[in-house]
């Protein structure tokens, strides 16, 4: 995706989300040249009127926050991302960002915002059938030591082990 946005001279009708979602996974997995691709795409697409693009450059910027160790800022920069994209009929991105920015979150030691953003992420990912979104959010809860029973509710943390259906 990054080299073909890269010769299509920055197109963005069909990058915008999957280079965001390249960023969080390149910072997951600790690879910085990657991360930084994405970034530079991203940021270069998002220099242009189009809000989605700059709220996915400011989730990118958080991702390379993060590997830095400086969660405080990827906060503010997930923030900036949050607020673009409340206004955006993109409730997906929306999720995985706040994923992201529970994540910040909590490697701040805010486990109560942290796992404020792991729920409301959580049930987007559970309205719109994000079932691998979901579970990941709720793998992330019980990181934190959180029951998901407790947070979420027995109905929805019932929901994760069964794929969503019902016993």
């Amino acid at each position: 995706v990054i080299r073909r946005v890269e010769r299509t001279d920055h197109e963005r009708q069909y990058s915008v989300t999957n280079l965001r979602w390249i960023a969080s996974f390149a910072a997951e997995v600790a690879d910085i040249e990657t991360l930084r691709a994405a970034t530079s795409a991203l940021t270069t697409i998002g220099s242009q009127p189009d809000d989605e693009a700059y709220a996915a450059a400011n989730h990118a910027l958080a991702e390379g926050l993060m590997i830095a160790g400086d969660a405080a800022a990827a906060i503010a920069r997930f923030e900036q991302a949050l607020t673009i994209l409340a206004d955006l009929e993109l409730p997906l991105d929306r999720a995985e960002v706040e994923r992201r920015a529970a994540a910040a979150c909590a490697f701040t030691g805010d486990r109560r915002t942290a796992v404020a953003r792991y729920r409301s992420a959580y049930r987007t990912a559970i309205r719109l059938g994000a079932r691998p979104l979901a579970n990941r959010i709720a793998e992330e809860v019980a990181k934190l030591g959180e029951k998901l029973e407790q947070r979420l509710g027995r109905l929805a943390a019932a929901g994760v082990g069964r794929g969503g259906l019902s016993p």
